[in-house]
């Protein structure tokens, strides 16, 4: 049965005059407010294109993401190397406007049970990392609108994107109210709306005073039955494109072609809907005892098979002196600042500076090998 709202719509589109953005942030809220809960699998790759430090070396991923839809968040991500095994795997939370991360390999040099769990304050776009389904999966940005005034929204008109007619629009990252005296939001949002599949927006490009920061497009929707028995397209594919990156002397740059791209699919039969998540669900320290989902058993029985046993950590102790350990840690510490400075423009540092200024959390995962060797070390010294 068609709503209202819907009717309004479809006889604006009678003499082509587009929704007004007050009709299109409503089918926003509609659609985020039809999925209580989900989780699901997915898989992915980031492609380097242009800077001579990252090509070769794309990064593959696959995770478990679940979503409750007050904004809390579960993120478990095994990553490594295209074409080779997973090497990596972290947990990341959101809950209460805090964000959790644990790095949650299996046990190395540092014990698991060890290792403490990082909090940092976190809300909506924390977890839209290179990584992440958030990319295509876009109901934490639903929750994150407030009204069209609010954001400066402007309702462009028509456009298509390949086939597909969708109606076009523009807003601002941020609400006016946390804008303080800037006149207006210099990095913004333009969409493209795909009426006809729930008013699910197939295109999203991020530009920062006019520069073109990244595009992504949503190549696939599944038309989905929900346990209430409605039905509701829900994003399966897509691609990002970053436009965005950093040179030694100045800086930031954009560039004409992009930098990297991202691929990312979520794996239609794991999908689960309104399972009812409750708060202690999202909590890393018990997910990282065992895998997320029963998919996910496996990369893990492969990363715990890697880890040295007990008898090789204690000599590989033995065989290092402190002088050797601190020059290591050294090391590893310049090269996860060198990381983190040339990944410091990327759109996923953009998106959480837009939504609230919160700290770059994502520095924590580019430390967070650092950072179990100076636990290691720690733990070497003490004994």
């Amino acid at each position: 049965m068609l709503t209202p709202l819907l009717i309004s719509l479809a006889l604006m589109g009678m003499d082509d005059t587009p929704p007004s953005g007050e009709a299109i942030f409503a089918l926003f809220d509609r659609y985020r407010n039809a999925i209580e809960d989900v989780s699901f699998i997915y898989e992915g790759s980031t492609v380097f294109l242009q800077q001579r430090e990252f090509i070769g070396q794309n990064d593959a991923y696959q995770g478990y993401y679940a979503y409750r839809r007050d904004g809390a968040t579960l993120l478990d991500i095994f990553t490594g190397k295209e074409g080779g095994s997973y090497e990596n795997r972290t947990l990341f939370s959101l809950l209460n406007w805090k964000m959790a991360v644990l790095e949650a390999m299996p046990d190395m040099l540092l014990p698991q049970r060890m290792r403490e769990v990082e909090e940092f304050p976190g809300g909506p776009g924390s977890l839209a990392r290179t990584d992440s389904p958030e990319r295509i999966f876009f109901n934490w940005f639903f929750y994150r609108l407030a009204s069209p005034a609010e954001h400066d929204c402007e309702v462009l008109g028509w456009d298509k994107v390949g086939d597909v007619r969708c109606v076009t629009l523009s807003l601002g990252m941020s609400r006016k109210s946390d804008l303080g005296n800037l006149p207006r939001d210099t990095f913004r949002i333009q969409l493209w709306v795909d009426l006809n599949r729930d008013a699910y927006p197939i295109r999203l490009e991020a530009r920062q005073d006019g520069h073109l920061v990244y595009r992504t497009e949503v190549t696939n929707l599944h038309r989905l039955q929900l346990p209430n028995k409605s039905r509701l397209w829900f994003p399966m594919e897509g691609t990002t494109w970053t436009f965005e990156g950093l040179t030694a002397r100045s800086g930031i740059v954009y560039t004409e072609k992009p930098v990297y791209e991202e691929h990312r699919r979520i794996l239609l039969d794991t999908i689960k809907f309104n399972r009812k998540f409750p708060d202690g669900f999202f909590s890393v320290k018990a997910h990282a005892k065992v895998a997320s989902n029963e998919g996910l058993e496996r990369l893990l029985r492969e990363l715990k098979a890697k880890a040295p046993t007990k008898e090789q950590i204690r000599s590989q102790s033995k065989e290092q002196d402190p002088r050797s350990v601190t020059e290591k840690l050294t090391q590893a510490i310049e090269k996860a600042n060198e990381q983190s400075r040339l990944l410091e423009a990327s759109s996923a540092a953009r998106e959480v500076e837009a939504w609230g200024g919160w700290s770059p959390w994502w520095l924590s995962g580019l430390l967070g090998a650092a950072l179990v060797v100076v636990g290691a070390y720690h733990v070497w010294r003490s004994r």
